[in-house]
Formats: C-alpha cells, structure tokens, sequence
C-alpha cells in the first residue's frame, strides 16, 4: 500500500506532528496553505511510503526529520527527494505557474537512497541538497 499523506485533515496534521515530534504550528509553517496534490499519484499494494510537503525548510530541520524516522523504524529506510517550484515570468511578477514535486523530473537523486545509519543521513543526502 502506498500512503500520500492528506494533510487537509486536522487529525492527519495531528498524527505528523507527533511522528516528527513538533508543533502544529511549525509544521503547519513549513507546508503549503494552496498545494495542490499531484493528480498522477497512484496506489499499488506491497509498498509503504508517505509524502509530504515542506517549503522553505533548512538543511539542519531535514536531517532532524530524517533522524527522527530512522529512530522511528525497526530498519533503514529508502529517501527520494523531488523539488517543487513556482515559475515567475520575466515581464510580470504575477504572472506565476507552479510545477508539483516530481520524481519524473524534479529528483534530486536518480534512484532512491538507502538510510541505515545517521552517516547516511549526512554522507548521501545531506551532502547533496
């Protein structure tokens, strides 16, 4: 089964909050009030994943996300990062379109990273943002 967050939800900001361990304000900071979910994500059985949104989030505030889901877990886990982006026209600064996160074309890593150790954290994600 794969899981994308509905983060619309009081009770699913709740359930993430408490998995990472920070306020709702914090996070509720860190996501989008106008994000859009990519329309091609699909379910398959067999998997696990979660996505979630962050905007504006420093390198230091990544890794304690990633620490915490590696404490989280009875064993690594697998990391893909897809960036987002909004594309402002040179002529007009209000004249924006935004492009969703995407594995397709966004990836910061051609395939996804294994995450075994807090040095994995550091050497081959962190390394790379």
């Amino acid at each position: 089964m794969i899981y994308v967050s509905n983060l619309s939800r009081p009770s699913n900001l709740k359930l993430v909050a408490k998995q990472y361990k920070i306020s709702l304000n914090k996070l509720e900071k860190h996501l989008s009030s106008d994000y859009k979910a990519d329309p091609h994500y699909r379910f398959c059985k067999g998997n696990h994943m979660e996505s979630h949104l962050y905007e504006g989030i420093q390198p230091g505030e990544f890794y304690d996300k990633l620490e915490n889901i590696l404490e989280s877990q009875k064993s690594g886990y697998k990391v893909s990062i897809a960036l987002g982006y909004d594309l402002v026209s040179k002529t007009d600064d209000f004249d924006t379109r935004y492009f969703h996160p995407n594995l397709a074309n966004t990836y910061v890593f051609s395939s996804p990273v294994a995450i075994n150790s807090r040095a994995d954290i550091r050497k081959k994600v962190i390394s790379e943002i």
